[in-house]
């Protein structure tokens, strides 16, 4: 297991795959000759339903150059992870991971994640976190994972309940959940 992940550790070695994802790093889907046809799948996946609760950055991403500027300030900020559908290849979530200052032990993973409004309902969402927390425990020494869901988003809160996070605090709007790894 690596002694700790920064950020572009992760870019390198986070790849999963589960019953119906194949999640790899945004590098191995988007090349230069394919950016147009990834730009289209983000503007497939940010609806205004899968958006709503999301900052201002995030919403109204309706043309292939708002696209290219969203891909580009989520390459910036987090390790971006694109989930595939194994049998077809097309793109149905992305996954956002923020590790901690890899000098802070114990350390936490942070992240989100969006699933297609199209793919909602089927147990995607549920997979895709299962996985990364499945590649987590065999490939990292995280002590944890966690992330903040909207308290009126209770599909992502059954989610997260399904793979054994608990919510460790709360504000008016955002409930904070955790998942401790165990090994």
């Amino acid at each position: 297991m690596a002694d700790s992940m920064d950020k572009s550790s992760l870019e390198q070695l986070c790849r999963f795959e589960t019953d119906r994802l194949l999640v790899r790093c945004w590098q191995a889907v988007y090349t230069e000759a394919a950016n147009k046809a990834f730009a289209a799948s983000v503007l497939e996946i940010l609806t205004p339903k899968v958006t709503k609760s999301l900052p201002d950055g995030w919403q109204q991403v309706d043309t292939i150059d708002k696209a290219k500027k969203w891909i580009g300030n989520r390459i910036e900020e987090s390790v971006f992870l694109v989930a595939q559908a194994n049998s077809t290849k097309k793109v149905v979530g992305f996954m956002f991971l923020y590790p901690d200052d890899a000098s802070i032990k114990p350390q936490t993973l942070r992240m989100g994640y969006l699933i297609s409004e199209n793919s909602w309902g089927i147990g995607l969402g549920s997979e895709l976190v299962g996985g990364l927390v499945d590649w987590c425990v065999q490939n990292t020494d995280f002590e944890s994972v966690s992330g903040g869901v909207e308290k009126e988003n209770l599909g992502s809160i059954r989610v997260l309940e399904k793979n054994g996070f608990i919510i460790t605090e709360s504000n008016e709007h955002t409930a904070f959940m955790e998942r401790h790894l165990q090994r």
